[in-house]
């Protein structure tokens, strides 16, 4: 594909617990989050470690890697997206709960929100929401209040819970074309 005139997009892909950068390497994840529209640069940095949970250095190293990259290739900087599988589906929302105004879109799995007066600065990032219903690991107890929250706020969302579903059962079924749509070529 040719260079888009506007640029490329962005996504961000964060990674789960005690993995690292290189996770979605030759998964469908990446690949299908990446041939959106006319090409969207999907990243997923090492965030300072396996276990930083997206804040402190761990955060600073994302918008470090975002930097790098913007460095070497011509992002559009409205079509940025951002998603994580686990531990980051967490920092998918704390990202996007921090900074609203950068993403368009978010698209956590097997993740939720945990920082309540946050979670309302999410009111022009719509989210889809991917759970496992006998998930081990973050279960009903933690994505339903982040799901009643968001429709109390009257927000734009939707949380899709996976039956049966356990924590890796997404990765291990590895189809993303669904996600992807969602986060399409939309705009901040």
């Amino acid at each position: 594909q040719p260079r888009p005139t506007s640029g490329y997009g962005m996504t961000l892909l964060l990674h789960s617990l005690s993995t690292s950068y290189n996770q979605f390497t030759g998964s469908r994840n990446q690949s299908e989050f990446g041939e959106r529209g006319s090409g969207s640069i999907v990243i997923t940095p090492e965030a300072r470690g396996p276990d930083g949970s997206y804040g402190s250095y761990a955060a600073a190293d994302v918008f470090e890697v975002w930097a790098d990259v913007a460095r070497n290739y011509r992002l559009d900087p409205d079509w940025t997206v951002v998603a994580g599988y686990s531990m980051g589906g967490f920092g998918t929302f704390k990202l996007a709960e921090q900074f609203p105004d950068l993403f368009a879109r978010a698209q956590p799995t097997v993740g939720a929100s945990t920082n309540d007066p946050m979670i309302d600065s999410l009111r022009n990032i719509p989210v889809l929401m991917w759970n496992g219903a006998a998930d081990e690991l973050v279960g009903p107890e933690l994505y339903l209040p982040t799901a009643t929250r968001l429709d109390e706020l009257g927000y734009r969302y939707e949380l899709d819970v996976f039956a049966p579903g356990e924590h890796n059962s997404l990765a291990i079924n590895d189809e993303f074309d669904q996600a992807a749509a969602f986060l399409g070529d939309a705009t901040v």
